[in-house]
């Protein structure tokens, strides 16, 4: 089946009829090829060709394709249109005789942009042997030359004064049409924003290659500006390009000078500097200052009141002892948290001076003459009260103090009931008529009370028995007494009855206080720790006057242009490293450099 279908399609393409392109063919065309050349501001554009025929042809035809363009310059041209070109005297013909020249005029509308735009003419006729020719078309569209910007468009210099500044401009002849000559340039003067100061065209230098560019062509110019003895500031105005024909090309310009690196890096320096020295102070001499006031002013406080240091010493004192320390160390913090905790204590005092006094007078007057002894429960209530007078400072108020000492008259008050209720049984024993060895038998029990009141703290389970047998050994004697006693015989004298309510005692026993422990820094280390110092404010006034050279004169096209305030500005800088120091020393941390920011 695969076979016969081949032979099928060769057949078939030997029995069709085909179009004949040979050179001895009956029509012809001169020339071969055409190519129509003008300018678009003189359109139309004409061209002629030349039909020839060998013998007589019919239904003479003949076609125009839309042109494309073919200028190769990267730049998007639309398409030319058929409809563009006319034919004339006529586009088609029934008959032409042999031996005939017949000539054609074509008119061609001008293309929107000039460049060049290539399509055919088709030529067909009917006669036999029927055929057609093809003629390639080629409009080359011109335009007058216009010079044009390539690149850049316009210029912004950034400049020191004495210097020279290079810029190449690249121009452009820009309609693909014929070549632009004499092509000049003229510097105008450049004139500052604020009108105070003048660039002079003569410091303007342009070099041109060449004073021809090729259509479509480009040309380098170099522009050369001399900045010698040009105050700084902006300055704005226009470089012409010219060419023989057409209207001058403007390049804007625009020009920042600014003063030499030396005097604003000297006056950088300046205010860093007097601005670490202002730091050095605010950081620690204005701390150090003001600390050594507060601890004067403290000391004044204690020698004007000499029971202000009887009664709150315990904790002022050390407290001053330890801001002294922390200041010598230069630990700011902790000698202000020192000062302040030692101004709490005077304040303290004197809101309430009286009533602290009136506390304090009780319980040494009252209550300290009522525990002295040996007894546990005395011994604890000492301790107690020490206590209280060493941390009397740390008390809110005189009345938590109140609190603290009926807290221990409380637990006296139980211990001191106790010790007559066993006095009590004694004399009850004294007076007793009972045989003398019930009353030995009483005396041990007396002497055992005894020995347990001074061994025994009231909370204990212990202390609520002994109670409880002091109680039975009184009953038992009076019951007894009152057995052995005679008809008519007076009634023995009944016990003493509680007068004070029991109370707790709270469980546990103070700590004994911590002493502050005293600081003395050696020589070695104390050089050690300045030397840290004066590395770490160099580092910091090094990254300092980098951040303001770089911030306030590399970033300022025109430093100088305002001389008093721009070098003013450096100097502000430099003053305000308080600020700035410790911005640094945060970026220095988060880079794991330590930096001591006191």
């Amino acid at each position: 089946m695969k076979r016969w279908l081949v032979c099928f399609l060769i057949c078939g393409a030997y029995l069709w009829p085909t179009t004949l392109y040979a050179q001895n063919a009956p029509v012809g065309i001169d020339p071969p090829a055409l190519q129509v050349v003008g300018n678009i501001e003189q359109a139309p554009l004409t061209a002629s060709l030349i039909i020839t025929t060998s013998q007589p042809v019919s239904n003479v035809r003949m076609f125009i394709s839309d042109f494309q363009d073919a200028t190769d310059d990267n730049r998007t041209r639309d398409p030319l249109p058929a409809s563009s070109v006319t034919l004339m005297p006529s586009s088609g013909y029934e008959n032409l005789a042999a031996n005939t020249f017949t000539q054609i005029i074509l008119q061609i509308a001008a293309p929107a942009q000039a460049g060049i735009y290539t399509g055919t003419l088709t030529l067909r006729w009917d006669s036999e042997p029927a055929g057609k020719l093809v003629v390639p078309l080629t409009i080359v569209a011109r335009a007058d030359p216009t010079l044009a910007l390539q690149d850049p468009t316009q210029i912004t210099m950034k400049a020191t004064q004495g210097t020279n500044v290079v810029r190449r401009v690249v121009l452009h002849e820009a309609t693909n049409g014929s070549p632009l000559t004499k092509v000049q340039s003229l510097a105008q003067d450049l004139v500052a924003i604020d009108g105070a100061g003048v660039l002079a065209a003569s410091q303007i230098n342009v070099s041109l290659p060449s004073q021809q560019i090729a259509g479509g062509g480009f040309l380098t110019a170099t522009v050369n500006i001399n900045l010698q003895g040009a105050p700084a500031g902006t300055y704005t105005g226009n470089l012409l390009f010219f060419a023989e024909h057409g209207a001058p090309l403007a390049l804007p310009m625009t020009v920042n000078v600014r003063h030499g690196w030396f005097w604003p890096f000297i006056v950088m320096l300046l205010g860093v500097g007097l601005g670490v020295i202002l730091t050095g102070y605010q950081t620690r001499g204005k701390v150090r200052d003001q600390s050594i006031i507060r601890l004067a002013a403290l000391r004044q406080a204690i020698q004007d009141d000499a029971q202000l240091k009887d009664f709150f010493g315990s904790r002022l004192m050390p407290t001053l002892e330890d801001a002294e320390a922390t200041l010598r160390r230069e630990n700011w913090d902790a000698a202000t948290a020192s000062l302040d905790q030692a101004e709490l204590y005077v304040r303290r005092w004197r809101a309430n001076r009286a009533a602290w006094l009136d506390q304090f007078q009780y319980l040494r007057e009252k209550l300290m003459p009522r525990i002295e002894g040996n007894a546990i429960v005395l011994r604890k209530l000492q301790q107690q009260a020490a206590t209280i007078l060493a941390e009397a400072a740390d008390y809110a108020s005189p009345i938590d103090l109140r609190a603290k000492l009926f807290d221990i008259e409380t637990v006296l008050v139980e211990f001191e009931t106790v010790k007559r209720r066993i006095e009590t049984v004694g004399e009850l024993r004294k007076n007793s008529p009972v045989d003398a060895a019930s009353k030995e038998t009483w005396r041990l029990s007396e002497v055992a009370f005894t020995e347990l009141l001074e061994s025994t703290l009231t909370d204990s389970p212990e202390w609520q028995q002994l109670k409880t047998e002091i109680e039975t050994l009184r009953q038992t004697i009076i019951t007894e007494s009152r057995s052995a006693t005679p008809s008519g015989a007076a009634a023995m004298p009944r016990g003493i009855v509680e007068t004070i309510k029991e109370a707790l005692l709270p469980a546990g026993l103070l700590l004994p206080d911590v002493q502050a422990i005293s600081y003395t820094s050696g020589e070695e280390a104390r050089r050690r720790l300045q030397n840290f110092g004066w590395i770490t404010y160099a580092l910091g006034g090094l990254l300092l006057a980098g951040a303001g050279y770089s911030t306030l004169y590399i970033g300022n096209p025109i430093f100088g242009a305002s001389a008093i305030a721009d070098y003013l500005s450096l100097l502000a800088w430099g003053l305000g490293a308080q600020t700035t120091f410790a911005s640094v020393a945060d970026l220095l941390i988060k880079w794991g450099i330590p930096v001591n920011k006191e």
